[in-house]
């Protein structure tokens, strides 16, 4: 499980953010985050435990687990928009700092250092959300996508953002194009499941 710790804050930094933070309760099922709720408040666990959870149309999924020390809610803080799932608390009673966003960006307006030790540590949670969701998806044979029920093509990354609409399909082959109209990418959906199938073939070896 990746680690949602604010790893490089200093002590001194833990005497400052407190002193704007309001302390907050929670008991065994109550939501300390609603999802959909404005991101304007981060959150960091005292004590307890609490669980990230994604509603979806037929079913909830818990994706994360949160200890004490763990912060929750830096995603809409930094994006500034709404959170994209809920927080449960997990125990009986379960303590919360609540630190108003515009409080936190006018401490570090104060204290730069602070600010640049907060957001380098939330990019490491970050990084760290990232490997491990990568190596789910590397392990799940079911992210494979279908092409005309043959064999599955795997999942390319490229070096800059794809244009919308850049991927175009002719007779039986697709292609990529960029904005200059060079073509980057054309293989025929025949090659691909063939490729697919070969793929196969070698892991099973």
């Amino acid at each position: 499980m990746a680690s949602n710790r604010l790893q490089y804050l200093t002590a001194n930094d833990w005497v400052l953010i407190p002193a704007i933070a309001k302390r907050l309760t929670f008991t065994l099922g109550q939501e300390i985050i609603r999802q959909g709720a404005p991101g304007d408040t981060i959150y960091v666990i005292r004590s307890g435990e609490a669980s990230v959870e994604l509603t979806g149309a037929a079913s909830t999924t818990v994706v994360a687990k949160l200890e004490p020390e763990d912060i929750c809610s830096d995603m809409s803080f930094l994006e500034k928009s709404t959170a994209t799932a809920a927080v449960i608390a997990k125990d009986e009673k379960a303590e919360v700092d609540a630190i108003g966003a515009e409080d936190l960006r006018q401490l570090f307006e104060s204290f730069p250092g602070l600010g640049a030790r907060f957001y380098r540590s939330l990019a490491l949670v970050l990084a760290r959300r990232l490997r491990e969701t990568s190596k789910r998806l590397a392990g799940d044979k079911g992210s494979r996508s279908r092409l005309q029920g043959g064999g599955s093509i795997p999942v390319c990354f490229f070096r800059s953002p794809v244009e919308p609409g850049s991927f175009k399909t002719k007779g039986n082959r697709i292609r990529k194009q960029n904005k200059t109209g060079r073509r980057l990418l054309d293989f025929s959906i025949r090659s691909a499941r063939v490729f697919s199938r070969q793929s196969s073939t070698k892991t099973n070896k």
